[in-house]
This record gives structure tokens, sequence and C-alpha cells, in this order.
């Protein structure tokens, strides 16, 4: 069972452990974004929408693979998750960046995309992200937006 803390002492949500310093699973609410305490399985980029497994497990980036099954997602705000370095905290809710595809429009329904860990507004073909909008639209080229989710991130079906 995950444990949640409205507010811990003495958590860096900005840093990476080589041997865990939480439990696995553990939340944490900081500036109106809840984090959980995960392991990643390998390199992660920063500001990638990624699986989060059963055992707090950072997996892949997300991809058109993924489909409407139950899915727990996270997005890492830092950079530095590796095999080395793989413990940290990933935002699930509330205020993030995260890496949108161009001209992906603001406030609108967001959707997995063929380009790993990157969302788009375009459902052909794609599962969707409940909750997640874009705080405004991205421009010519894929990168970090400002977004919000108003519940913890998942696929359509969690």
């Amino acid at each position: 069972m995950p444990i949640t803390t409205p507010s811990l002492l003495g958590v860096q949500i900005e840093e990476l452990h080589t041997v865990a310093q939480r439990n696995l699973g553990q939340y944490v609410d900081v500036d109106n974004t809840r984090f959980v305490y995960v392991r990643a399985t390998g390199t992660r980029v920063q500001y990638d929408l990624c699986v989060i497994d059963r055992n707090f497990n950072l997996g892949a980036p997300i991809d058109l693979t993924l489909d409407n099954s139950p899915q727990k997602l996270g997005v890492p705000q830092i950079t530095g998750f590796t095999l080395t370095t793989p413990f940290g905290w990933v935002a699930i809710r509330g205020n993030l960046l995260i890496n949108a595809l161009a001209s992906c429009g603001a406030d609108t329904e967001l959707y997995t995309s063929a380009t790993p860990g990157k969302v788009g507004d375009s459902a052909a073909g794609t599962a969707i992200i409940p909750g997640l909008k874009l705080n405004v639209a991205n421009g010519a080229s894929v990168g970090p937006v400002a977004a919000i989710a108003f519940s913890e991130l998942n696929v359509a079906g969690s």
C-alpha cells in the first residue's frame, strides 16, 4: 500500500539516488503537484510521459503500443534517471511540465503519440490521457510545455 504524505520534511524532489531513500510508491505533495517515489528501469528523458508499474518501476516512455488497459503514468521533472541513479520522484498529478508534439493545442484532450514519451492532441489510433491539459499551446517544435493533470495520470480505463 502506498504511503501518502501531505508534506514531508527533508524531501528533495530534485535529487536522484543510487539506493532507495524512501519507500517505493510513497507520495508527497509539493506546491500543488503530487509526486511518487519510483525506480527507473533504464534511462528516462526529462518531461517524457512514462509508465509506472504496480511495483513503482518507472518503465518505458508511452507510445502507440500503449493501449487502454490500466496503466499508471508519471513524468520525470528532473534529468538523470538512469540505471546508476534510478531512484527519485516523478510528477503524477497537478502542475507539471510535459513533452508535447509541435503545434499541440492548449486546453484540449491529450493522447499518446507515435513519438515515445510525447503527448499530442490527435486521437487517431492512440489512447486518451484523461484530465491532462496543456496550459498553453506548444510552438513549432517538440518540447516541454506547462500542463496540469487534474487527476493522477493514467490511460483511460485505469
